[in-house]
């Protein structure tokens, strides 16, 4: 508020604020970045898929009679060693190359978005009236538009997108993970739920420890 000489601090969980700012921040950019998600997205699942078709690679090895292996069945039947190969190649090219081109877009708009705040802030702090410059520091002025922005800045360009990967990652595993086979799902989301209790029984621990 213009006319507060109070510092806002905030401890638990997390201000409204973050929301809206990162809504303001990114809604220009809203169609790039959702097809720039979607690009990281199936760039995940063309890297994680390997596991998968290695899977289907192995089975078709087994012989038609091993009771081991899985029978051949769908658009891998009548494949052989050679496409296995050439498909694996396939997805690793079209996974490497939208995974990176999400890392570089995401981090372009991010670095927009951040810069779009940052004048947003210079053009609302140059119209607050004179007698708030004369009751707030000048350093604290000074920190908003150097220390904050560079942090902010770096928020949206790395932890952001790492969060925004390790999503994709989560559900991308779930998925592939229930079609080779449904009996896995039931462990991994006991697995993600004892992870979350651990989480949670130790959020104040970890809050202590970064400070």
């Amino acid at each position: 508020m213009p006319g507060s000489n109070a510092e806002q601090v905030n401890e638990g969980a997390y201000d409204k604020n973050i929301g809206i700012t990162l809504w303001l921040a990114y809604r220009p950019y809203l169609i790039p970045l959702i097809l720039t998600c979607f690009a990281g997205f199936m760039g995940r699942v063309f890297l994680l898929a390997n596991a998968n078709l290695v899977g289907l690679w192995v089975d078709s090895l087994c012989g038609q009679y091993s009771s081991h292996c899985l029978p051949r069945t769908g658009w891998t039947a009548t494949w052989t060693s050679a496409d296995f190969l050439i498909w694996l190649w396939i997805f690793v090219s079209l996974g490497f190359f939208l995974s990176l081109f999400f890392r570089v877009c995401f981090s372009r708009l991010s670095a927009l978005a951040v810069s779009s705040i940052h004048d947003e802030t210079i053009l609302r702090t140059s119209r607050f009236p004179m007698s708030y410059f004369d009751r707030v520091p000048v350093g604290r002025i000074v920190t908003r538009f150097a220390s904050d922005y560079g942090n902010v800045f770096r928020l949206f360009g790395g932890p952001l997108a790492e969060f925004l990967a390790i999503l994709s990652d989560l559900v991308t595993m779930i998925l592939l993970t229930s079609l080779a086979s449904s009996y896995f799902l039931p462990p991994i989301l006991l697995i993600i739920a004892f992870h979350f209790v651990v989480y949670r029984f130790n959020r104040e621990f970890l809050k202590m420890n970064r400070r």
